[in-house]
């Protein structure tokens, strides 16, 4: 082979290789274009359905079906090259390690390679996104858990971790629009129900909120946290009896929650049950002795029970915590007949 020869040989390798760079950011263009034509279809199918106009959803399906095969074939080429698979899996695994090793810096690293050898595979992007989440990095973590559901529409973990998201950045209406998407996809999304829970708990809708917990706990008897916000749901409605079996409940299944254990003190002690409040009271601070609620519970349940000077002595402990200061002072005067009961 002569010297020109191996100059047009380099130069064909070197096109070569440009080309297949080239070729697949083409099809990874393509591929964007195709999925926003689907999302586009989705929208346009939604409309018509609620119109009621079969005919213009039917035509519409038949598009969906044609664009999502196309889409099917994109992602085949795309992932034509087992070499490149091989290493996007490992680097994949390698970031798995990470994860459960608590290096999240180098969990984001790994996902984020594996992610430029095979830019479809929404797991990735998911566990990406947990790992940012761990970060702090709630913008990036977004980012990975759309791509999530962007490369799988069906992934509800993704829809259910957008919802957490959400909520962790005050957005509710967008955790609650993620959060039904998760539903809409599977009817048993326990996650979900108890994420919608606890976003109309907080916003004082306690009816709504005890509904969603109850669709939580018939999916899965076995979820402590879903029995816990039912009864402080329950609680909240002043539905006192059945907030306590729910507390019970939760307890059954998780008898280390010093929160729980607080929450069956107050709702004895409301109905001048001061011993059994007393005991769950105790039971919350064996887990937890820093829990000033339950160091003012106890404080209840001993002044009920008229040994004031024990119920004086909890108080103190309850006025470490300055949310609680002022009404453990107040009952501290009580105790000590400084002012009326």
């Amino acid at each position: 082979m002569d010297f020109k020869s191996i100059i047009i040989l380099g130069s064909t390798i070197i096109f070569a290789a440009f080309s297949r760079l080239l070729y697949a950011q083409d099809l990874q263009a393509e591929l964007e274009t195709k999925l926003a034509a689907l999302d586009s279809l989705n929208a346009q199918m939604q409309a018509a359905s609620e119109k009621g106009d079969m005919e213009c959803y039917n035509t519409l399906m038949k598009e969906w079906e044609q664009m999502k095969t196309i889409v099917g074939a994109i992602k085949s080429k795309m992932q034509a090259d087992k070499e490149t698979q091989a290493k996007a899996l490992a680097a994949f695994n390698e970031g798995n390690g990470h994860l459960k090793a608590g290096r999240y810096n180098d969990a984001a690293a790994s996902f984020n390679k594996s992610i430029k050898l095979d830019p479809l595979n929404a797991q990735v992007y998911y566990n990406l996104g947990y790992a940012y989440l761990k970060l702090r990095k709630d913008d990036d973590a977004r980012s990975a858990f759309l791509s999530a559901v962007k490369f799988n529409a069906n992934y509800t973990a993704a829809y259910v971790a957008l919802g957490n998201l959400a909520e962790r950045m005050k957005k509710n209406e967008d955790a609650l629009s993620n959060y039904r998407k998760a539903i809409e996809l599977n009817e048993k999304e326990i996650k979900a129900f108890y994420g919608i829970g606890n976003i109309f708990l907080r916003g004082n809708k306690y009816k709504e909120a005890e509904s969603y917990y109850q669709q939580a706990v018939l999916v899965d008897s076995g979820y402590s946290d879903a029995w816990v916000g039912l009864g402080r749901a329950q609680k909240e409605q002043g539905k006192s009896d059945v907030a306590l079996e729910s507390f019970q409940k939760a307890i059954s299944l998780d008898p280390k929650d010093a929160k729980t254990f607080f929450f069956i003190a107050e709702i004895n002690n409301k109905n001048s049950k001061h011993q059994p409040a007393l005991e769950a009271a105790e039971k919350s601070l064996t887990l937890d002795k820093t829990n000033a609620a339950a160091w003012y519970e106890k404080g209840v349940a001993l002044m009920g029970l008229n040994r004031k000077s024990d119920a004086v002595a909890a108080f103190e402990q309850a006025k470490n915590d300055r949310n609680w200061r002022d009404i453990a002072e107040h009952q501290i005067k009580v105790c000590k007949g400084q002012i009326p009961k």
